[in-house]
């Protein structure tokens, strides 16, 4: 199956209840042997759907629900795994290391999950995805959820699936089972403000004027705050980039500056990007320069 869907529209819902449902308890699960693989793009994410799935699970007693990820250790994840789980939410960097150890038995593997497969090849992970594959039984069922549709994600969608039912809350899907190459998440424009400033010029005119912008909605926030009582600060940013060298480029040149930014992009360690982004949540970076195809 394909689920093209926003965040937020119940897509862990839908693949949760379905990897619950197909579980055999009878089937030991000790010796890292899980029945559903679920493959997250990022160690925070994992986290929630190890969560979200567990919470759906609590009339199901003696259900595990394990998270592997990158960025904790190892050891502590494979004793867990050897203690037995039925539903695995995995890292790919993470999944790989312990099938090719031999921690993670994918012999029993029935379901697989891509979730945010679109972010999942926009952060790299497509060659950790195609190895991990070659572990799984031919014989399963492949679920791909992803915000959008572009050809790589379309691309992955044929070489793992096959005549994939299409379940969309945006465009409908095309003749014989193939999906289209719209877009499935709509924002609604009236959360959103917008402004576009045009001009002409090279890399340091884009530059300048970015930090204008950069510096205009900080003295519309102090402005805010200070009317309304409330204490001034810097605003966080998230700056989109056409390609990995400009968001490179483009961090660079705001830090000589002297502004806050870090770079996010796909040839990052997955510990790196995870590191990046705890620093821009916690605010001890304002500028997240950010690369996305």
């Amino acid at each position: 199956m394909v689920g093209k869907a926003k965040t937020g529209s119940g897509k862990t819902a839908v693949f949760g209840l379905a990897c619950l449902q197909k579980l055999d308890l009878a089937l030991d699960h000790r010796g890292g042997r899980p029945q559903a693989l679920v493959l997250s793009p990022t160690r925070e994410l994992a986290t929630q759907l190890v969560a979200s799935i567990r919470g759906l699970a609590t009339g199901m007693p003696g259900v595990r629900v394990l998270a592997v990820t990158g960025g904790s250790p190892s050891r502590d994840q494979r004793a867990r795994l050897e203690a037995g789980a039925h539903v695995v939410v995995a890292t790919p960097g993470r999944c790989l290391q312990l099938l090719e150890l031999g921690n993670l038995d994918p012999r029993f593997v029935s379901t697989l999950v891509l979730d945010e497969a679109d972010t999942l090849l926009d952060m790299g992970f497509e060659e950790e995805v195609n190895r991990i594959l070659k572990f799984l039984p031919p014989q399963r069922q492949t679920l791909l959820f992803s915000a959008t549709w572009a050809d790589r994600v379309e691309g992955l969608s044929k070489r793992l699936q096959r005549n994939p039912k299409i379940v969309s809350d945006g465009q409908a899907a095309g003749e014989q089972g193939q999906a289209t190459k719209s877009v499935a998440a709509q924002v609604d424009p009236s959360l959103l403000k917008q402004s576009a400033l045009l001009f002409k010029g090279g890399q340091e005119t884009r530059l300048e004027a970015l930090c204008h912008v950069l510096a205009t909605a900080d003295a519309e926030a102090n402005g805010s705050n200070t009317a309304s009582g409330e204490q001034g600060g810097e605003r966080s940013c998230v700056v989109f980039c056409e390609t990995r060298i400009q968001c490179k480029e483009v961090a660079e040149a705001l830090v000589s500056r002297g502004a806050s930014a870090l770079a996010l992009h796909g040839e990052l360690e997955q510990n790196d990007r995870e590191k990046t982004l705890v620093r821009f949540r916690n605010k001890s970076c304002r500028i997240l320069v950010f690369f996305r195809i």
